[in-house]
């Protein structure tokens, strides 16, 4: 099976990530697109992010209809203590995964516009523009020797 985590802080999930799952599993050929909102990002001010039972309802509500999109509670703080990192969300599914199955991790590109351009990158012109196809970047989780 062909799977792909998707994270995010979700706040609020909209049009563009669902965009972007759309085009992933079309160009990925995905079976499933797990939505994982974070669950205690360490990159974000507690205060400053809507709880993560709220973002989640509205990944359910998001992705209703859409039977490849699967909201998921990997990074649930009930579930997971302390701040959640991606990298230990990709190995806890990549273990629960099948030695056959293919794991993908999405990565969403919206960027900090002034911390773009301060750094000067070519897409300093605040990201992606209305008719624009999304970008998909995404890369393949191989499975760990050790």
């Amino acid at each position: 099976m062909n799977v792909a985590l998707f994270g995010g802080t979700f706040d609020p999930i909209h049009r563009g990530h669902l965009a972007v799952a759309r085009a992933a599993r079309r160009q990925l050929m995905l079976e499933e697109i797990l939505f994982v909102p974070s669950g205690v990002p360490p990159h974000k001010r507690a205060d400053a992010v809507t709880p993560f039972h709220d973002r989640h309802a509205m990944v359910v509500l998001a992705t209703a209809g859409e039977r490849p999109f699967v909201p998921s509670r990997l990074e649930d703080p009930d579930l997971v203590a302390g701040a959640t990192y991606s990298i230990d969300t990709v190995r806890r599914l990549r273990r629960a995964l099948g030695p056959s199955d293919r794991m993908f991790f999405l990565i969403g590109a919206v960027p900090r516009h002034r911390d773009v351009a301060r750094r000067g990158r070519p897409d300093a012109r605040g990201g992606i523009r209305r008719g624009e196809p999304p970008r998909i970047l995404a890369g393949r989780v191989a499975r760990a020797s050790a």
